[in-house]
């Protein structure tokens, strides 16, 4: 008798004890463009450097240690997309193009 693999959604149903939610994916009204040839190895991946918790970035690293199939980029890839769709959907609309760059520094909160 044949036993199928495990795969990830397997693994998090009997994790949770529940079944699986769906994979979210990409953004569907965002375009992507033929690269040209001298950006095309650029196009497969490209790095993404950010300033993290110690504690966030344990967390994360134990996350993938105890998830079957997962990676540190392929869950810093979701998480980013889901909380993406979240700030458009709140928009609604997606974000336009822009060739500005985001201000650096830490945000300013005003108290009221």
């Amino acid at each position: 008798m044949k036993t199928k693999k495990a795969t990830t959604k397997d693994v998090e149903a009997w994790a949770t004890g529940h079944q699986a939610g769906p994979t979210i994916p990409g953004p569907a009204n965002h375009k992507v463009t033929s690269p040209t040839k001298e950006s095309q190895e650029d196009a497969k991946r490209k790095r993404f450097t950010v300033n993290m918790t110690p504690d966030l970035i344990e967390w994360a690293r134990r996350a993938v240690v105890f998830t079957p199939g997962q990676s540190l980029c392929g869950l810093v890839e979701e998480a980013l997309t889901r909380e993406l769709q979240r700030l458009e959907k709140l928009r609604k609309e997606p974000f336009p193009h822009t060739t500005a760059s985001p201000k650096k520094g830490r945000p300013i909160v005003l108290k009221g």
